[in-house]
């Protein structure tokens, strides 16, 4: 996708990657043989690869990246599971401007597949802003992980909390120092920046808000109150019982 959008279209953009290592996966291997093949392609410089075999933190990889840019550089912090388009990388560089304002895009997260009887394709091109109706997905309006600013003001703004381990909440702390800085905070929904469906394991040792808010983005991820409604419907004797 990004060789797609950004490579072939010799967008002004340089992709950093922080992979952290997993034995029980056979991602961390192709993730690192597809970088390298970009690299052949076009260029070493186009994507930069940062390996880490620490416990997983997302506050800690942002970090990572961040530290080989300069205060100058407009920064997009993006998640793997994200489908993104050139229109969205237009509207990331028209709402930030340096020391003036931070720009906080509404994604579209779609709902468990199954529960619609669909599959979708490995091809993210199938991803398009079509696919956005009230029964496929939903508007993500608390999620705050997506977030484009200029890396001096990340710096004045505090940063990212490293303490911060395992599934979510960083950015959500991110979020409210932002509103309590002088900055300007845009939110707008994004047709075109489309969270893909995947499971969610909520670790057993999370933090307790941390543990909440992960149940509740499982919850929220499973389907519309009308889908759900049909499902209760059809399996109603069980659920009673």
């Amino acid at each position: 996708m990004y060789e797609d959008v950004c490579l072939k279209r010799q967008e002004e953009a340089k992709l950093f990657v922080v992979l952290y290592q997993n034995d029980r996966s056979s991602d961390f291997l192709r993730s690192g043989a597809l970088i390298e093949d970009v690299q052949r392609t076009y260029g070493s410089d186009t994507v930069v690869a940062i390996y880490t075999n620490e416990t997983f933190s997302r506050a800690r990889a942002l970090e990572r990246g961040l530290s080989l840019l300069s205060g100058d550089d407009l920064v997009l912090f993006m998640d793997v599971d994200m489908i993104f388009h050139p229109r969205s990388l237009q509207r990331v560089r028209q709402n930030t401007v340096k020391e003036k304002s931070v720009y906080f895009p509404i994604v579209y997260s779609l709902y468990n597949p199954r529960l619609l009887n669909r599959t979708y394709p490995d091809n993210y091109s199938f991803f398009t802003d079509d696919i956005v109706d009230e029964d496929s997905g939903f508007w993500r309006q608390f999620g705050f992980g997506i977030v484009s600013l200029y890396k001096s003001d990340y710096v004045g703004l505090g940063g990212l909390n490293l303490l911060i381990s395992g599934w979510g909440f960083e950015d959500v702390t991110f979020y409210d120092n932002a509103i309590k800085s002088s900055l300007r905070i845009v939110r707008s929904v994004d047709p075109n920046l489309i969270h893909v469906y995947h499971s969610i394991e909520c670790d057993i040792n999370l933090d307790a808000a941390q543990k909440t808010m992960c149940l509740g983005t499982q919850a929220n991820m499973l389907g519309s109150l009308k889908q759900l409604q049909k499902v209760y419907e059809r399996y109603e004797e069980v659920v009673v019982s």
